[in-house]
């Protein structure tokens, strides 16, 4: 998602190019890391999803599996969730049936910090917490999907965000396929003799009529992928054997 705006980068005192443009400048890096060097990897995921009414849960869901994030041929990050767990129970991914599910976690968390999208919001720093405010103007047109967006991040001693919440009003995070409130926890993670700023914990919440829909999960494990195969000894096949039907194909749910 997510220059502040040119003016108020221009602002900021040439002194504080080693405080906040500095610090703007390595989550710069970091987006850029994500974006165009991460390599395909797995990670455990353990999720809790519910839908409340008022104070009481109406549904509550607990699963476990893997999450697979994968560089399609494009170079595109995509995130695909393989459920082997349901309420304590060994389930198949396709019967996996939840109140609400979140991706983008890993692709998306630092899009608005991308050298060509800071000019999209207002930055300031108190200590170690960073705000950002897009305002409701986009200041161009590449800007226009993160208007009304506002939140903080908090940095480590290193300048890295370890925890950062973002929020957007209803009506918008509707149109933009988005979740009104989110949060994320970071840390860095060693794959491949490289280090990245992944997420580790995420929750996100949208209210939707009489319910609020929530959503947590826990990132742990994470480990490059990849696919191995057996090869067995060899045996002898019978060729009349194949083609006799009897066999079904998969189904959706």
């Amino acid at each position: 998602m997510l220059l502040a705006c040119a003016a108020a980068a221009h602002g900021q005192a040439a002194a504080t190019a080693d405080g906040l443009q500095g610090k703007l400048a390595k989550l710069a890096a970091a987006s850029e890391d994500l974006e165009e060097h991460l390599p395909s990897f797995a990670c455990k995921e353990t999720l809790v999803s519910r839908e409340l009414r008022g104070k009481k849960v109406k549904t509550e869901v607990r699963a476990a599996g893997e999450l697979r994030v994968m560089r399609d041929p494009t170079g595109k990050l995509n995130e695909r969730f393989e459920a082997s767990e349901m309420n304590g129970r060994p389930i198949t991914p396709d019967n996996l049936r939840l109140p609400m599910f979140v991706s983008g976690g890993f692709r998306n968390a630092l899009d608005f910090l991308r050298a060509d999208l800071q000019m999209c919001f207002r930055f300031s720093i108190a200590g170690n917490r960073l705000n950002f405010d897009s305002g409701t103007e986009a200041a161009t047109p590449e800007c226009a999907k993160h208007t009304e967006t506002r939140g903080f991040a908090l940095l480590s001693s290193d300048g890295d965000i370890v925890h950062m919440e973002r929020q957007v009003p209803v009506e918008l995070a509707q149109q933009r396929n988005a979740v009104p409130f989110g949060s994320i926890d970071l840390n860095r993670t060693d794959l491949g003799g490289k280090s990245f700023l992944l997420s580790t914990h995420v929750r996100a919440e949208i209210p939707k009529g009489k319910s609020t829909y929530r959503w947590e999960a826990t990132y742990s494990d994470c480990r490059l992928y990849s696919v191995s195969v057996t090869i067995g000894p060899a045996t002898l096949v019978d060729p009349d054997a194949h083609g006799s039907g009897g066999g079904s194909g998969p189904t959706n749910p």
